[in-house]
């Protein structure tokens, strides 16, 4: 089955788009009857309504969404050594674990607020993809 493109309903200029051999491309106008004016690194190409370099046959240049890229997160996590917030046991020793920040100095900043501070053993940065552990 062939890959159709399909624009973003609210703003279809701003749809991520690439060609069937994978080269980055860039939905400049969409004309009144349709057609798709795309920019593919200097140069410029005219495509049916849905996408097709062609009518008349399957092509290369053929313009196709982009895959989704994997949304990569990064948080802070303080752990402490007094219960805090939530009690985990992790190689046989008790670690208390606080929020999730999404800087270091947000999660600095939390524990200078609620003064603690000092009961803080390590600020620990996690990185996951949505779906991680499920």
């Amino acid at each position: 089955m062939v890959k159709e493109l399909v624009l973003n309903k609210c703003n279809p200029l701003q749809t991520e788009i690439i060609t069937r051999n994978g080269r980055e491309a860039f939905i400049l106008k969409i004309l009144p009857n349709g057609i798709i004016k795309a920019r593919i690194s200097n140069t410029i190409y005219h495509y049916t309504p849905d996408g097709r370099y062609s009518s008349f046959f399957v092509s290369e240049f053929d313009l196709i969404n982009a895959p989704k890229k994997e949304e990569i997160n990064t948080v802070w996590v303080n752990i402490h050594e007094e219960n805090v917030y939530v009690n985990y046991e992790i190689a046989g020793k008790k670690v208390y674990v606080g929020y999730a920040y999404t800087s270091e100095q947000l999660a600095d900043q939390a524990c200078i607020n609620t003064r603690i501070m000092g009961d803080r053993v390590a600020c620990v940065e996690i990185t996951y993809k949505k779906g991680d552990g499920i």
